[in-house]
């Protein structure tokens, strides 16, 4: 039995420190493409590197913290990584019970595993396994649901109805160039997807009815293309693209950041016909956007009532802008707020009342003991209130969070890289008075403030599923526990 246990380590080894490999070539080759060393931020990290101090940090930050910061963070983490084999699970596993603070080793509370696939459960267009991890959304279709998820190679597209997780198809990047960053997001039937660091990708439109008729046991999985890739107009061409919004009461997409054209800023196509979709407008006043949300207002201002905002999370700032006549976009508010570092993502209440949101470097920066999280009033839209901060339990750095009501209360999603998912239940916002209810880490290294682990979580399935996507650990399907609900899930 020694010798099996041993021989079963060093394969497993052989294949968490291939996969570690694969991902530091990547980030290092995209480090170089973003000039990284020149921006300051040193040599690429190797065996013998430490950890950037938060002085450091600070020091190189510049424009290129959400880029260059994070390539170094998670290139430091996975050199350190390479051989910890119990950090890797390299086999899906599934479900099992939070009991005793942990699920299948990942330490959790309130939250059960459903279902992990790891990296090496998926085969992208090159043969191998992908990379990393990186955003995910979801799709409904009646009563089946689907999680589309990305990887540095493209999208796979995994039904997970029955919280049973079926591999049905994958869509590669547009010029096949792997990319640390892609973002997808849901409008109708439509999937669209973008990739930063891959100047040739463009906007990819995919008819999600597709999956419809893809037998798995027949058909396997299928590698499929786009119906549509948008790229831009000859005046405001788009190539890579940091992220996306959609807007589903108005049938519009904003491309965010990168060169879309915009110089960073806002990039308005109409998709009410998601095969031709057309230019709308460029606003390139309010800064580069990172993220944003834009909804058809139904908030307390009676002033904007019916228009269509978008709250903009700017890197050093927030603005608000009226979108609603794409010829004329009007910047409402910029506001600022203490120890900012970099104001990378959020998302409105749902009452519209509240903007909560994250500074992805706040932590790294030492600036902010906890994970921070900010709340926003923006009941007057022209003139944003009080600011105030939730201080979490971990020292972690905060990445992409979503709100969604549950009953009465709102709950609070987030994605803190190392410490995983944790989930906020609001007492109230105006005081940020939150309790946390759950948490299922994806990472069971350390809670640290260093780049890894949980990148997005989407909560938004009637099911109740939640799906993660962490970084190098890969897709994990996950429930809030109910002591008297049985905990489904096929064996994985």
């Amino acid at each position: 039995m020694p010798h099996l246990a041993f021989a079963l380590l060093s394969v497993l080894a052989h294949v968490a420190g291939a996969e570690e490999a694969k991902l530091y070539e990547l980030m290092k080759t995209e480090y170089t493409d973003e000039s990284c060393e020149a921006a300051g931020w040193g040599p690429f990290p190797n065996a013998t590197s430490t950890s950037l101090t938060a002085e450091a940090y600070a020091r190189a930050h510049g424009t290129s913290g959400c880029k260059c910061g994070m390539l170094y963070g998670l290139a430091h983490s996975s050199v350190q990584r390479e051989n910890n084999v119990a950090a890797m699970s390299t086999s899906a596993q599934g479900p099992a019970r939070c009991s005793g603070g942990t699920a299948a080793g990942f330490p959790c509370e309130n939250v059960d595993l459903v279902a992990h696939l790891p990296l090496s459960a998926f085969t992208t267009n090159t043969g191998e396994a992908p990379a990393a991890a990186n955003d995910l959304w979801g799709w409904t279709h009646k009563k089946r649901e689907f999680v589309i998820w990305g990887v540095s190679e493209g999208h796979f597209f995994v039904e997970v109805t029955d919280s049973t997780p079926v591999v049905l198809a994958f869509v590669p990047s547009t010029d096949d160039r792997s990319s640390i960053w892609h973002d997808v997001k849901v409008l109708g039937d439509y999937a669209y997807m973008v990739a930063d660091a891959a100047p040739d990708h463009g906007m990819q439109i995919f008819d999600l009815k597709r999956l419809l008729t893809i037998d798995p046991k027949k058909d396997g999985m299928q590698e499929l293309t786009p119906d549509e890739t948008y790229f831009g107009t000859d005046e405001y061409p788009v190539g890579m693209t940091h992220n996306l919004a959609v807007n589903e009461d108005s049938n519009f997409v904003y491309i965010l950041g990168a060169n879309n054209g915009c110089v960073g800023g806002l990039h308005a196509v109409d998709v009410s016909n998601p095969r031709k979709p057309k230019f709308a407008a460029c606003f390139s006043g309010a800064s580069t956007v990172h993220d944003a949300q834009c909804v058809i207002y139904e908030g307390p201002d009676k002033r904007y009532r019916g228009a269509e905002i978008c709250f903009c999370l700017n890197q050093d700032h927030v603005a608000i802008l009226d979108v609603s006549d794409k010829s004329d976009i009007v910047i409402l508010k910029r506001l600022d707020y203490d120890a900012v570092s970099f104001t990378h993502q959020g998302w409105l209440s749902s009452d519209q009342k509240y903007l909560v949101f994250g500074d992805e470097f706040d932590e790294q920066y030492g600036r902010v003991d906890k994970t921070r999280t900010l709340v926003m009033n923006v009941e007057d839209l022209e003139n944003p209130g009080q600011i105030v901060e939730f201080m979490g339990s971990t020292t972690a750095t905060d990445h992409n969070l979503y709100v969604a009501k549950h009953k009465k209360d709102d709950y609070i999603y987030e994605a803190n890289y190392r410490a995983g998912l944790q989930i906020l239940r609001v007492k109230d916002y105006a005081t940020a008075d939150f309790k946390e209810v759950g948490r299922f880490d994806t990472y069971p290294d350390d809670d640290s403030s260093d780049f890894a682990g949980a990148w997005s979580v989407y909560p938004y399935f009637k099911s109740g599923l939640l799906a993660v996507s962490s970084i190098e650990e890969g897709l994990f399907l996950v429930k809030r526990a109910e002591p008297s609900r049985r905990l489904r899930g096929a064996r994985v």
